[in-house]
């Protein structure tokens, strides 16, 4: 574990989208391992962003989820852990549903004078500046409403 206290797992692949993060703070009474996700949605179409949370009680508790470490070339070989795949199941929370798509971005950590840079991966040993999530609803709503993109 990093000394952050957190560990962040973050990839996209179509709509299969995936993050794993494993916060701790306050104490391991508190900290809770989170893990988002998108499913297909109901009947109606769509998709759904889903979380997972379970208690971060040490190292041990997010190695259940991890898989192997393996050289990772995109990192100089770097050891990377390889986690399961997240599965929605019956404690998984719906964030938001009825949506046409949802992305995370991670900002990369730059000197000030650089431009922002936001890529679509995230295999880092250390956090990411910021996570941006962008989602839209399936159907307009018909008020003229309209979400933050």
């Amino acid at each position: 574990m990093p000394r952050s206290g957190a560990v962040l797992r973050g990839a996209s692949a179509g709509h299969a989208l995936r993050l794993q993060l494993f916060a701790g703070g306050g104490g391991a009474r508190l900290s809770r391992i989170l893990e988002f996700q998108t499913i297909p949605g109901d009947s109606n179409g769509g998709f759904r962003l889903i979380v997972n949370e379970t208690l971060y009680s040490g190292p041990l508790s997010t190695g259940a989820s991890c898989l192997a470490l393996l050289p990772d070339p995109s990192q100089n070989g770097a050891l990377t852990p390889q986690y399961r795949a997240i599965e929605a199941g019956p404690h998984s929370f719906v964030l938001a549903d009825h949506i046409a798509f949802c992305r995370f971005f991670y900002k990369e950590r730059l000197p000030p004078e650089a431009p922002e840079s936001w890529v679509t991966e995230w295999r880092r040993p250390r956090l990411p500046a910021a996570v941006r999530v962008e989602m839209a609803p399936l159907v307009a709503d018909p008020r003229g409403c309209r979400w933050p993109v």
